[in-house]
């Protein structure tokens, strides 16, 4: 198998983390938030528990993220809340 090469080589500068790859999907996320999933303060929280070079700090934090949003759709369904339920459920 042919070695994959470090996307995150082509960018001159690293804004959150020293490793290209972890750093150009951080980048990646807070672009797309624009559009949907999770707020720029919401990604920003998960960055913040991950360890450069640790991917599996990465899944912990995004994985504890959902279980949030998930106890909050939960929430806004019990109150009756239909608008704020599927909101946080389908980010």
């Amino acid at each position: 198998m042919k070695e994959q090469k470090d996307i995150g080589l082509r960018q001159k500068h690293h804004f959150y983390f020293k490793n290209g790859m972890m750093d150009f999907a951080a980048g990646w996320l807070l672009g797309y938030s624009q559009i949907g999933g999770l707020s720029p303060g919401e990604i920003y929280n998960c960055l913040n528990k991950i360890e450069d070079n640790r991917p599996d700090t990465w899944v912990a934090a995004f994985s504890r993220m959902a279980d949030y949003e998930k106890k909050e759709a939960q929430k806004y369904e019990q109150a009756g809340d239909l608008t704020g339920a599927p909101h946080n459920a389908f980010r």
